[in-house]
């Protein structure tokens, strides 16, 4: 049984347009030192359960998990393309990793989002998305 951080790890490197451009360098919350370029590299975001108007929660089990997606490489137009392959998992469901999804949803990421795969002027482009995670169940 593995969280929906793992499912959505084994869903990216699951991929083959993924995985031809970064073979098995998806990473979750932290980045092994000195990773080789492009990576990609997560973080949750927001969750959210069901509520009942009685706020009582209807279900302990999140409905909505955000994530940012952090696409990173040594050169813009790799960077570019690998969220474009990201971002064409939009609207996809069903099978996720060990589960299953009612929806994803990816899309830009806002301008006010400051990646964390920037030094300072070490050389690296990143493009960032969100995934929205919709109705996960194992």
């Amino acid at each position: 049984m593995g969280s929906v951080d793992e499912s959505l790890v084994s869903y990216l490197l699951g991929r083959s347009g993924i995985t031809s451009l970064v073979d098995a360098r998806v990473s979750q919350a932290t980045v092994p030192e000195r990773e080789s370029l492009p990576y990609i590299w997560i973080n949750r975001g927001a969750s959210e359960t069901l509520d009942d108007l009685s706020a009582n929660p209807s279900d302990t089990t999140a409905f909505y998990e955000s994530f940012d997606v952090e696409c990173v490489s040594g050169d813009l137009a790799k960077a570019q393309l690998l969220a474009a392959e990201v971002k064409s998992l939009h609207k996809n469901r069903g099978e996720f990793g060990a589960g299953e999804v009612q929806a994803l949803i990816v899309s830009d990421h806002s301008d006010h989002y400051r990646p964390k795969n920037i030094g300072d002027d070490d050389g690296r482009h990143v493009a960032s998305v969100e995934i929205e995670i919709i109705g996960y169940t194992e």
